[in-house]
């Protein structure tokens, strides 16, 4: 079976959460010796592709007919061909059609580009079931057989990551690209909230490189006390900072999975996140969840995490046992079973 993936975002230097997800489906389709072609740039250091390497692409599956193409991060491609090959697309969220939650060139691009990609495509694979009931209701005409929840994994099913814990530094950490659908402004307004007899003994870590829309967040951070804003860091130091914290904050104001939770949960960090979309459904009743536009809850749940051990120590065991649902073996098991790729 040819199968052709699109494998850009999986192969840049620093990707985000589309290309997390792609990276890994790959690795675990190729660790089932299941045979791939990757098509990328060329050259992981590019972050943005032009639109001749689209036209390109789609001239190339056109005249080679493989019998899938896989898209896991654009709709760009399959816009592009049409019916004229078999492909597949990955819905991880429906930010671009939401006000104000998303960078405008992309909502535009996306806005243009998947209604007829789902169109047209074989199957929809989107991350979580609220991804899947929102994809439906936007778009009614698609039939429902062929969108199928795949979920994701976690970063620390695939990869090595520091297993030990080290230093004595107290702090919460938040990961995320820093603009304003991942709330890092109001965390930052719930932190400041926080008693000093409490924050005496704590920081706030926030991982993440520079988005959109963010000066507003950097400002604060600036002006914050306590406060330490560490930019986009490798995988091993990421891990490292997340298995030393204290407690991981993610009051994301929309999701399509979170796989940030779930690596804290698979580590046995507690875990405050919101209690809206997606993260609610990967939660379960294993996480502390808030409202993300009420800063005084998301405050209250952080002073309740960091005065209780025993708090803690339940939602590291609550969360440790949810993380097991999840799994990258378990998306590309119902990847590979709807697309009827042979399973080595």
């Amino acid at each position: 079976m040819h199968i052709v993936v699109d494998a850009r975002e999986a192969e840049k230097l620093k990707p985000t959460g589309k290309g997390v997800w792609a990276r890994n489906v790959i690795f675990e389709l190729e660790k089932r010796n299941i045979e791939i072609l990757r098509i990328g740039n060329h050259d992981s250091k590019k972050q943005k592709t032009s639109l001749m390497w689209h036209i390109k692409t789609a001239i190339c599956l056109r005249n080679n007919k493989p019998d899938m193409y896989i898209s896991p991060t654009s709709f760009i491609v399959p816009f592009l061909i049409g019916k004229k090959i078999n492909y597949s697309i990955v819905v991880h969220d429906l930010i671009a059609f939401e006000k104000d939650k998303h960078d405008r060139k992309a909502k535009f691009i996306e806005r243009l580009t998947l209604p007829r990609a789902a169109r047209n495509a074989k199957f929809i694979f989107t991350v979580s079931n609220s991804t899947r009931d929102e994809f439906l209701k936007r778009f009614p005409d698609i039939e429902p057989e062929k969108v199928i929840t795949v979920y994701s994994g976690s970063n620390i099913n695939n990869f090595n990551y520091p297993k030990k814990r080290w230093g004595n530094e107290k702090y919460i950490l938040s990961i995320g690209t820093l603009c304003p659908r991942k709330n890092q402004l109001r965390l930052i307004q719930a932190w400041n909230q926080i008693p000093e007899n409490i924050k005496k003994y704590y920081k706030l870590i926030i991982v993440g490189g520079r988005g959109w829309n963010d000066k507003e967040i950097i400002d604060l951070i600036e002006k914050s006390e306590k406060v330490e804003w560490k930019g986009f860091t490798e995988f091993d130091e990421m891990m490292a900072l997340l298995l030393n914290s204290t407690t991981f904050v993610y009051p994301s104001l929309m999701e399509g999975f979170g796989i940030p939770v779930l690596d804290a949960m698979t580590l046995g960090i507690p875990v405050i996140t919101s209690n809206i979309s997606s993260l609610k459904e990967i939660s379960g009743n294993a996480n502390l969840l808030v409202d993300p536009e009420n800063i005084d809850n998301i405050t209250e749940e952080i002073e309740n995490a960091l005065r209780s051990p025993e708090l803690r120590n339940m939602l590291s065991i609550s969360g440790k046992k949810r993380s097991e649902d999840f799994s990258w073996k378990k998306t590309v098991d119902l990847i590979v079973k709807y697309l009827k790729i042979p399973n080595h």
